[in-house]
């Protein structure tokens, strides 16, 4: 059966010490959680160490802080996840996704900030699906491999939002890193690093890239692509390209497919 858990009207902190998982949810029905604080969880050796279902989660109007996963999910972890108008911080994962561990990822009006991915991917979003991103921010995530801020093995949609200060420390993608197709829309990506490789503001390793209205700014990578790094196409639209430090690419870099401009600029990027 499904469960919802609402505290509206009360303030609600369920506090798991640092000894033991705040919520485990193990049916097969969907699981909700409403005006609710869930800190200090500890999933020891497994996933999910605020929260953890068999199935899809839905967290509204909630704060989910300070928790830690032996795996991945530091904070949440599901299979469909859906965070709305919350903040989500500190967590920590050993393996991946220091916020969310799931399938398909839908983030709307909330605050993701210092999540650490110890391992792999995803520091604050870890994506198995797709990801969507909206009206949202994403501060000083890190991941050890790809995804700064998000790693998704398929396709990141980010619409009005930004995506500041990420780091994804031996690999690719600062601020975002998929494998697949990267739509940013009316948003900021600025000041995310890439110390190992490419794209430290975005990357997509095996697809392409659509910019509009977008700002990718001093962003910094160790490899090609310092803003922006596709394997397909890159399309940019009414957007700035500025500030950016890669290897080939300082602003941008395509693997031997197509750039197209609309509008936009690209100034003062470095690729020495």
């Amino acid at each position: 059966p499904n469960l919802t858990i609402d505290a509206t009207g009360a303030t609600i902190t369920v506090d798991g010490q640092g000894t033991h998982r705040v919520f485990n949810h193990t049916s097969n029905g969907t699981f909700t959680i409403i005006n609710m604080t869930i800190q200090n969880g500890n999933a020891g050796g497994g996933d999910g160490g605020g929260v953890r279902s068999n199935r899809n989660i839905t967290i509204l109007n909630s704060t989910v802080t300070n928790n830690r996963a032996g795996r991945d999910g530091g904070g949440i972890s599901g299979r469909d996840i859906t965070v709305t108008n919350s903040t989500v911080s500190d967590n920590v994962a050993d393996d991946s996704g220091g916020v969310t561990e799931g399938q398909d990822v839908v983030v709307t009006n909330s605050f993701v900030s210092w999540f650490r991915s110890v391992c792999v991917d995803g520091g604050g979003i870890l994506s198995r699906g797709n990801t969507t991103v909206t009206d949202s921010e994403f501060f000083d995530n890190y991941a050890a491999l790809v995804g700064g801020a998000i790693g998704s093995f398929f396709n990141i949609t980010v619409i009005d939002s930004h995506m500041i200060g990420n780091l994804a420390n031996r690999l690719d993608g600062g601020g975002l890193g998929a494998r697949r197709n990267i739509t940013v829309t009316n948003s900021t990506v600025v000041g995310n690093q890439a110390n190992g490789r490419d794209g430290c503001g975005i990357v997509s390793l095996q697809r392409g890239v659509i910019l509009t209205y977008c700002r990718i700014a001093g962003n910094s990578a160790g490899g090609n692509g310092g803003g922006v790094r596709a394997f397909r196409a890159i399309t940019v639209t009414n957007s700035t390209i500025v500030g950016n430090r890669g290897g080939d690419g300082g602003g941008l870099h395509s693997r031997g497919n197509t750039v197209t401009l609309n509008n936009s600029l690209v100034l003062g990027n470095d690729a020495p």
